[in-house]
């Protein structure tokens, strides 16, 4: 758990920093990055540094259930994050709605169905809501932006029930594969026990034809003194 943690926390810093850089790049497309935009991702980095750190601190490993608290925790932030980010950039197409697709991946990696389907609802809804809202304030709305946002929301769908489907298999068939080593286990246990019982009755039938032939060669003495006392 504190492997997988790890590595979905350095995707999102990977994102946001791509994010960044891409933002300054095509500052002519998106407009020049706010102060309040790079304050919200440098914190975000920030937050996401300190976690990894944290997390590699866990030498011992985190358990199942604060490994899902940290996702139900970090997808939040990372909506909240996205929804910050799109308010100040104030676009009609945002691009910091790609980090909707981080908590998507973890809840379909961590959690189960109806969690996943939830994060893929709420990041949907996230994005038509703020598309409604832009075009309410700048209007007309463009057909062509809410055809975009149907496409990203379809890859979404596909990409959190298609991941949430392979890790769901995976864990199936870690399942089947720990109770055929646990009967394994068990078998050998049976033919260890088995074999030590063979080997103590071999050892008892050795002591036993060891006495047998002493005591027989005693017997076999006294009858034949006793033959002769009585001749």
């Amino acid at each position: 758990f504190r492997r997988q943690q790890t590595a979905f926390s350095v995707l999102t810093l990977f994102v946001i920093a791509v994010l960044l850089v891409m933002h300054t790049l095509f500052a002519s497309l998106l407009g020049e990055p706010n102060s309040a935009v790079i304050l919200l991702l440098g914190f975000a980095f920030s937050v996401k540094v300190l976690e990894v750190i944290w997390l590699q601190g866990k030498r011992q490993g985190i358990t199942e259930k604060i490994a899902r608290i940290e996702t139900l925790t970090s997808a939040l932030g990372i909506f909240v994050l996205a929804f910050l980010l799109a308010y100040f950039t104030n676009r009609d197409d945002p691009p910091y709605f790609v980090l909707l697709a981080i908590p998507i991946l973890q809840c379909a990696y961590h959690l189960r169905l109806a969690p996943t389907v939830l994060a893929i609802s709420a990041a949907i809804g996230m994005m038509f809501a703020w598309a409604r809202h832009y075009f309410n304030s700048h209007p007309p709305p463009r057909p062509t932006e809410y055809l975009e946002l149907a496409m990203v929301a379809a890859i979404y769908t596909l990409m959190g029930i298609l991941v949430w489907y392979l890790v769901n298999q995976l864990r199936n068939h870690e399942q089947r594969l720990y109770h055929n080593m646990k009967e394994l286990e068990s078998t050998r246990e049976k033919l260890i026990s088995e074999e030590k019982l063979s080997a103590v009755g071999r050892f008892a039938s050795s002591i036993a034809h060891e006495i047998r032939n002493p005591v027989a060669m005693i017997t076999s003495a006294l009858a034949t003194a006793n033959n002769m006392a009585a001749d």
